[in-house]
Protein backbone atom coordinates (compact mmCIF):
# COMPACT_ATOMS: atom_id res chain seq x y z
CA UNK A 1 0.00 0.00 0.00
CA UNK A 2 2.95 2.31 1.03
CA UNK A 3 4.50 1.68 -2.59
CA UNK A 4 1.34 2.11 -4.40
CA UNK A 5 0.90 5.69 -3.01
CA UNK A 6 4.87 6.44 -3.26
CA UNK A 7 4.77 5.28 -6.91
CA UNK A 8 1.06 7.43 -7.22
CA UNK A 9 3.38 10.24 -6.09
CA UNK A 10 6.08 9.64 -8.15
CA UNK A 11 3.42 9.51 -11.20
CA UNK A 12 1.79 13.29 -10.01
CA UNK A 13 5.63 14.84 -9.63
CA UNK A 14 6.61 13.47 -12.91
CA UNK A 15 3.37 14.05 -14.88
CA UNK A 16 3.64 18.26 -12.68
CA UNK A 17 7.22 18.31 -14.19
CA UNK A 18 5.86 17.50 -18.01
CA UNK A 19 3.34 19.88 -17.90
CA UNK A 20 5.26 23.14 -16.29
CA UNK A 21 8.27 22.03 -19.24
CA UNK A 22 5.17 22.45 -21.59
CA UNK A 23 4.11 25.68 -20.26
CA UNK A 24 7.12 26.90 -20.54
CA UNK A 25 7.99 25.87 -24.00
CA UNK A 26 4.71 27.15 -25.13
CA UNK A 27 5.15 30.54 -23.10
CA UNK A 28 8.68 30.87 -24.83
CA UNK A 29 7.11 30.18 -28.85
CA UNK A 30 3.87 32.17 -28.00
CA UNK A 31 3.65 35.53 -30.37
CA UNK A 32 0.97 37.58 -28.29
CA UNK A 33 -0.60 37.71 -24.86
CA UNK A 34 -3.07 35.20 -26.37
CA UNK A 35 -0.42 32.53 -27.46
CA UNK A 36 0.71 32.90 -23.33
CA UNK A 37 -3.01 32.85 -22.11
CA UNK A 38 -3.09 29.25 -24.16
CA UNK A 39 -0.11 28.14 -23.01
CA UNK A 40 -1.60 28.11 -19.38
CA UNK A 41 -3.85 25.46 -20.30
CA UNK A 42 -1.03 22.80 -20.15
CA UNK A 43 -0.81 23.41 -16.62
CA UNK A 44 -4.19 21.68 -16.32
CA UNK A 45 -4.81 18.00 -16.15
CA UNK A 46 -2.83 17.16 -13.02
CA UNK A 47 -3.20 18.52 -9.51
CA UNK A 48 -0.46 19.37 -7.88
CA UNK A 49 0.71 22.16 -4.94
CA UNK A 50 3.52 23.37 -7.88
CA UNK A 51 1.09 23.57 -10.74
CA UNK A 52 -1.37 25.23 -8.65
CA UNK A 53 0.79 27.66 -7.24
CA UNK A 54 2.33 28.40 -10.78
CA UNK A 55 -1.72 29.36 -11.43
CA UNK A 56 -1.96 31.53 -7.94
CA UNK A 57 0.97 33.08 -9.43
CA UNK A 58 -0.74 33.50 -13.06
CA UNK A 59 -3.85 34.85 -11.72
CA UNK A 60 -2.35 38.21 -10.30
CA UNK A 61 -0.82 38.67 -14.13
CA UNK A 62 -1.40 42.21 -15.47
CA UNK A 63 -3.08 40.29 -18.59
CA UNK A 64 -6.63 39.68 -18.46
CA UNK A 65 -6.54 37.06 -20.65
CA UNK A 66 -3.75 35.24 -18.47
CA UNK A 67 -5.51 35.71 -15.13
CA UNK A 68 -9.15 34.58 -16.78
CA UNK A 69 -6.82 31.22 -17.92
CA UNK A 70 -5.49 30.79 -14.45
CA UNK A 71 -8.56 30.80 -12.71
CA UNK A 72 -10.28 28.69 -14.99
CA UNK A 73 -7.99 26.35 -13.99
CA UNK A 74 -7.75 26.79 -10.10
CA UNK A 75 -11.84 25.41 -9.91
CA UNK A 76 -10.22 21.97 -10.24
CA UNK A 77 -7.98 22.56 -7.00
CA UNK A 78 -11.63 21.43 -4.71
CA UNK A 79 -10.62 21.19 -1.67
CA UNK A 80 -7.73 23.48 -1.50
CA UNK A 81 -7.34 26.95 0.39
CA UNK A 82 -4.79 28.60 -1.20
CA UNK A 83 -6.59 27.93 -4.90
CA UNK A 84 -10.12 29.06 -3.13
CA UNK A 85 -7.91 31.90 -1.81
CA UNK A 86 -6.92 32.83 -5.59
CA UNK A 87 -10.56 32.21 -6.88
CA UNK A 88 -12.36 34.96 -4.12
CA UNK A 89 -10.00 37.56 -4.95
CA UNK A 90 -10.86 37.38 -8.42
CA UNK A 91 -14.56 37.67 -8.08
CA UNK A 92 -13.71 40.99 -7.75
CA UNK A 93 -11.79 41.53 -10.97
CA UNK A 94 -12.77 44.40 -13.03
CA UNK A 95 -12.43 42.77 -16.36
CA UNK A 96 -15.51 40.88 -17.18
CA UNK A 97 -13.96 37.18 -18.46
CA UNK A 98 -11.99 36.78 -15.40
CA UNK A 99 -14.57 37.65 -13.07
CA UNK A 100 -17.19 35.49 -14.59
CA UNK A 101 -14.49 32.43 -14.97
CA UNK A 102 -13.79 33.33 -11.18
CA UNK A 103 -17.78 33.11 -10.34
CA UNK A 104 -17.90 29.69 -12.54
CA UNK A 105 -14.77 28.49 -10.36
CA UNK A 106 -16.25 29.35 -6.95
CA UNK A 107 -18.39 26.80 -8.01
CA UNK A 108 -16.37 23.61 -8.55
CA UNK A 109 -15.38 24.56 -5.13
CA UNK A 110 -15.73 21.75 -2.16
CA UNK A 111 -19.07 23.21 -0.48
CA UNK A 112 -17.53 24.19 2.68
CA UNK A 113 -14.54 26.13 0.75
CA UNK A 114 -16.94 27.98 -1.82
CA UNK A 115 -19.73 28.59 1.09
CA UNK A 116 -16.79 30.60 3.26
CA UNK A 117 -16.30 32.72 0.33
CA UNK A 118 -19.75 34.93 -1.09
CA UNK A 119 -19.20 38.19 0.58
CA UNK A 120 -17.84 39.14 -3.27
CA UNK A 121 -20.27 37.03 -5.29
CA UNK A 122 -22.89 38.54 -3.25
CA UNK A 123 -21.64 42.40 -4.68
CA UNK A 124 -21.52 41.28 -7.91
CA UNK A 125 -25.68 39.98 -8.34
CA UNK A 126 -26.52 43.68 -8.99
CA UNK A 127 -23.18 44.64 -11.33
CA UNK A 128 -23.74 47.17 -14.26
CA UNK A 129 -22.32 44.06 -16.15
CA UNK A 130 -25.04 41.67 -16.91
CA UNK A 131 -22.49 38.64 -18.03
CA UNK A 132 -20.71 39.44 -14.30
CA UNK A 133 -23.92 39.70 -12.30
CA UNK A 134 -25.42 36.67 -14.28
CA UNK A 135 -22.40 34.52 -13.44
CA UNK A 136 -22.41 35.66 -9.77
CA UNK A 137 -25.87 34.46 -9.53
CA UNK A 138 -25.85 31.17 -11.33
CA UNK A 139 -23.01 30.72 -8.94
CA UNK A 140 -24.80 31.52 -5.69
CA UNK A 141 -27.14 28.78 -7.21
CA UNK A 142 -24.67 26.30 -7.38
CA UNK A 143 -22.61 26.87 -4.00
CA UNK A 144 -26.39 27.06 -2.27
CA UNK A 145 -25.12 28.92 0.37
CA UNK A 146 -27.61 30.70 2.89
CA UNK A 147 -25.15 34.24 3.30
CA UNK A 148 -26.87 34.27 -0.18
CA UNK A 149 -30.30 34.53 0.14
CA UNK A 150 -30.96 38.16 1.21
CA UNK A 151 -28.71 39.51 -0.89
CA UNK A 152 -30.60 37.52 -4.00
CA UNK A 153 -33.91 38.53 -2.71
CA UNK A 154 -32.61 42.52 -2.04
CA UNK A 155 -31.22 42.23 -5.89
CA UNK A 156 -34.87 40.74 -7.11
CA UNK A 157 -36.81 43.40 -5.28
CA UNK A 158 -34.65 46.28 -6.77
CA UNK A 159 -34.94 44.84 -10.13
CA UNK A 160 -38.99 44.96 -9.82
CA UNK A 161 -38.93 48.22 -9.16
CA UNK A 162 -36.46 49.40 -12.18
CA UNK A 163 -38.65 47.29 -14.07
CA UNK A 164 -42.06 48.68 -12.82
CA UNK A 165 -40.63 52.62 -13.00
CA UNK A 166 -39.80 51.59 -16.57
CA UNK A 167 -42.95 50.22 -17.28
CA UNK A 168 -44.90 53.21 -15.81
CA UNK A 169 -43.16 55.97 -17.74
CA UNK A 170 -44.19 53.41 -21.13
CA UNK A 171 -47.94 53.97 -19.63
CA UNK A 172 -48.21 50.70 -19.04
CA UNK A 173 -50.65 49.90 -16.24
CA UNK A 174 -50.94 48.11 -12.79
CA UNK A 175 -47.57 48.18 -12.55
CA UNK A 176 -46.49 49.27 -8.50
CA UNK A 177 -42.96 48.60 -7.85
CA UNK A 178 -43.91 46.19 -5.03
Amino acid sequence: MIAALCLLLLQTRTDADKAIAAYEKAVKSAKDTSGRAAAVGNLGGVLHPDLRDRLIDLAANPAPEIRAAAVNLLGGYRNDEKAADAIDRLIADRDTTVAVRACQALGELEHGLARKRVEKLNKRFLDKDEAVAKASVEAAGVVRAKESIDPLIDAGKLVAQKLAGIFQQMGIEGCNGG
